[in-house]
């Protein structure tokens, strides 16, 4: 996906629309979620939700990811969770990484939280999935799976297989 003008307009499988400021696949419809505000949404073949401020593909089912609060999140097919502040699939469980502290993350499901090395910080992750790399020092940074960065942080290893 390209986001600048001149990116989009030198590829040739891409076009430019600038009325959206966005670049999207030559020979498609500009897609719906594109178009800001209502009066900017085609009615032809998209439209306009006010509750969530989305110009949709008419026909299609707003996934419930879409919806940011209890009162417009669909009952009928989606939960909304009070937890995290998100609306999912019926059914569907929190992801892990939606948890902020420890306490949240031990009521997710197959979660564990992992401390940062001088503790003021965590991450909630899968069950089983290895500590996040940002959480070691330099000191305690496990290669070859992570790597000290250009800033003397803990990261991913870019090669690591």
């Amino acid at each position: 996906d390209f986001y600048d003008q001149l990116q989009c307009e030198t590829s040739t499988t891409c076009s430019w629309a600038p009325n959206v400021y966005r670049c999207y696949k030559s020979g498609t419809d500009i897609p719906c979620n594109f178009y800001n505000g209502e009066s900017a949404c085609p009615t032809t073949r998209c439209t306009w939700d006010s509750n969530i401020i989305l110009c949709y593909e008419t026909g299609t089912e707003i996934p419930c990811s879409r919806y940011y609060s209890i009162n417009t999140c669909p009952q009928d097919r989606c939960t909304f969770h009070e937890s995290v502040y998100q609306c999912l699939v019926k059914g569907e469980s929190i992801p892990c990484n939606n948890f902020y502290d420890e306490t949240a993350c031990a009521n997710g499901d197959s979660c564990m939280w992992y401390s940062s090395d001088d503790g003021n910080y965590g991450s909630c992750v899968d069950s089983g999935a290895n500590k996040p790399c940002t959480l070691y020092n330099t000191n305690t940074c496990p290669t070859p799976r992570c790597s000290i960065s250009d800033y003397n942080t803990c990261q991913d290893s870019l090669d690591f297989t």
